[in-house]
């Protein structure tokens, strides 16, 4: 889906990534890669996500729309590096011509070092000309007067109520107090009901379309 918000063309993808058209970048939040080996690891039995179709999620949209830079806006890794960290490793070196940036989350614990070895770079936040913050929690009222602020952390989620008093919780874009924040990417995150504010605007992910509801 095409919107504009704060004077900002945007696209809100079913791959719950968003492409900022003007800076040719694609964006995605919260994958946490390794949340499944760190809870087997504590005895706790989840089941493993099919990371390598993630993996070619992001790969088919960078190829497709030619993207020049991903951002990853916090919560990249959920823990210390695991096996997953050298599908991480194999991902990035897989796209030279793509430059990759982390917005360090709550969840990245793993030495910035670490990341810069593989050709990641870690920030703290990244202003994109004065017009586009891009954090990792999300500021809503915080944010600067005529800035779009782009977030993570909270996984949206949309309670959708359907017949038979039936509620399905949908991942979603929630947009709010000129705060965008994104549904997190990973499969094995669960999602954070944000409640309905007639001010706010939600862009709720129905298969292979994003709707506003």
């Amino acid at each position: 889906m095409k919107v504009t918000l704060q004077g900002i063309p945007l696209e809100l993808l079913p791959q719950r990534m968003l492409y900022i058209p003007d800076y040719h970048m694609l964006c995605l939040a919260d994958w946490h890669l390794g949340k499944a080996a760190h809870f087997r690891k504590s005895g706790i039995p989840v089941p493993q996500p099919n990371l390598e179709k993630e993996f070619q999620s992001v790969k088919h949209l960078v190829e497709k729309r030619k993207i020049r830079r991903v951002l990853f806006l916090g919560d990249l890794f959920h823990s210390s590096s695991n096996n997953d960290w050298k599908l991480f490793d194999d991902f990035i070196r897989g796209l030279p011509e793509v430059s990759f940036t982390l917005v360090k989350g709550n969840h990245d614990i793993i030495e910035r070092t670490g990341f810069e070895q593989i050709g990641v770079e870690m920030v703290d936040e990244i202003v994109l000309d004065d017009r586009i913050l891009l954090t990792h929690e999300p500021l809503h009222l915080k944010t600067p007067p005529g800035v779009l602020n782009v977030a993570g952390h909270i996984h949206p989620g949309y309670r959708l109520a359907l017949r038979a008093r039936q509620v399905v919780l949908l991942p979603c874009f929630h947009y709010s107090c000129s705060t965008l924040t994104l549904p997190a990417f990973g499969n094995l995150t669960g999602l954070h009901p944000v409640g309905h504010n007639e001010q706010d605007e939600y862009y709720c992910i129905l298969g292979d379309e994003v709707v506003r509801i």
